[in-house]
């Protein structure tokens, strides 16, 4: 029996070699050793970009690959498993930049239950709750929002509505910290990292936090979209032009989730 799940969400600066090396500690803390004469579909592959790729033969061969080429466009594994205790196992991974497909068989649903779980928290990945528009369902890039927003009353008040839409659109969504200094924190910069889209909400008062977090995503070539009240002091000249900026009444954000709807990643 198989059973494949394929996840959505996980961290854009996702490291590979360290989440598939503590696939690697989980299998062996089972008792679990590669089998590689069990069946001629075994293969280990890392698409390195569009004009190479990488084979493995054995497991640790594939564990070199990904120490020196850590972010591969794509993986295709196809691996099988013994254990003296355990019934064997075949496990299929496939990584690309939109999703994780893992493949668990066995005849042991609780060895498929255990297995999958512990990739899953390797790999940092889960998924957000069911569509509840198909529109947003046809785009590249994963549902992760950072939501950038003042920290003070206005500004909370405003994301907190916005924070709510998305996570009845299916997206996944965190946020930063109110800090003082120009420079933003290491921990916000990380919860960046690890969204795929930025989204900035401007209400009256200094902009120099969302404005500063916007910057420091657009330099990851993160997908951004600027919301903001009428009358608020946006620096769009730090940015350019490459990003959705929508509109909204003075304490009405809800009056633009429909082009907010429209705006985002579909």
């Amino acid at each position: 029996m198989r059973d494949s799940r394929t996840f959505g969400i996980f961290p854009s600066n996702l490291l590979l070699p360290d989440a598939f090396r503590a696939s690697d500690r989980n299998l062996v803390e089972l008792g679990y050793v590669e089998a590689n004469d069990v069946c001629f579909k075994i293969h280990y592959d890392a698409r390195i970009d569009t004009t190479r790729r990488l084979s493995a033969e054995t497991w640790k061969e594939f564990l070199g690959i990904l120490d020196r080429n850590p972010n591969p466009e794509r993986i295709d594994i196809h691996s099988h498993w013994t254990s003296k205790k355990r019934d064997p196992v075949e496990i299929l991974i496939s990584v690309s930049r939109q999703e994780i497909d893992i493949t668990v068989g066995s005849h042991d649903p609780a060895v498929q239950e255990l297995l999958h779980r512990q990739m899953q928290e390797s790999f940092h990945a889960s998924n957000t709750a069911p569509e509840k528009s198909p529109i947003l369902s046809r785009w590249s890039l994963k549902k992760t929002v950072f939501l950038a927003h003042r920290f003070d009353e206005q500004g909370k008040v405003a994301a907190a509505a916005v924070e709510r839409f998305l996570r009845a659109c299916g997206f996944a969504v965190v946020e930063g910290e109110g800090y003082e200094a120009r420079n933003i924190p290491a921990k916000v910069e990380e919860r960046i990292e690890s969204q795929d889209i930025l989204l900035a909400v401007f209400t009256p008062g200094d902009p120099t936090w969302t404005t500063s977090e916007a910057a420091f995503a657009r330099g990851r070539k993160k997908y951004i979209v600027f919301l903001a009240e009428d009358g608020t002091d946006v620096k769009k000249g730090i940015l350019g032009a490459d990003y959705e900026h929508l509109t909204f009444p003075p304490g009405n954000v809800e009056k633009a989730f429909t082009s907010l709807l429209y705006a985002l990643p579909r």
